[in-house]
């Protein structure tokens, strides 16, 4: 019986769902300043990008296992057999290393080009490239703010929302209004990275 990968973008879909619960009991709750709203989305950010990273790999794993989506299974680079369980696979992903990084959006692209042939993650990750990398620079300037984070960071706000914000919040941004593209509902740019990477999860391995 065929094994398949969409039960991973339910976990991701999930997982996505308690990251945001946070920001919405923020902006529920009366006794919450506005400087610990900005807190509170940073937070819920990390975890969003976390359950992505997790998903980008988990995903991977399994696909050099031979799991199949929609467009069906891939094959390995070098026609190799597909790994006879996940933890086999992933020793070989990890090539002896402790563990992998996954934020970056062009190192996702050759980790797949390096072990699948024509893999979608490659596909997908590469069509949303630029939004990719600006999300992963917000994800990077939470967890680290550094001078270097904060350059980078400011360069995805000019791309996602025409400016920087002020100080360098990455919460700012977060708590912006937008619209999603697909319905044109107004939401925050948390909701809507979140619908964007909830649409790339489905693609990959929907």
């Amino acid at each position: 019986m065929a094994r398949h990968t969409a039960a991973l973008v339910a976990e991701f879909r999930g997982r996505a769902a308690e990251a945001l619960d946070l920001s919405a009991a923020a902006e529920s709750s009366p006794t919450f300043t506005y400087t610990r709203r900005l807190h509170i989305y940073e937070a819920s950010y990390l975890l969003l990008f976390c359950a992505w990273e997790n998903f980008l790999e988990q995903s991977l794993v399994r696909f050099l296992c031979g799991y199949r989506n929609t467009g069906g299974a891939y094959a390995r680079v070098g026609g190799a057999a597909h790994f006879p369980s996940v933890a086999a696979a992933y020793a070989h992903l990890l090539g002896g290393k402790p563990y992998l990084l996954w934020h970056g959006a062009q190192e996702t692209i050759d980790r797949s080009n390096l072990h699948l042939t024509g893999g979608p993650h490659a596909a997908v990750v590469g069509s949303a490239l630029s939004d990719l990398r600006s999300f992963a620079a917000i994800r990077n300037h939470v967890a680290h703010r550094t001078e270097n984070t904060r350059s980078k960071f400011d360069d995805a706000s000019r791309a996602l929302i025409g400016h920087v914000v002020k100080a360098g919040r990455a919460g700012r941004l977060l708590r912006t209004q937008t619209t999603l593209p697909a319905t044109g509902v107004q939401c925050t740019w948390l909701d809507r990275i979140n619908a964007d990477l909830g649409n790339y999860a489905q693609q990959i391995a929907g």
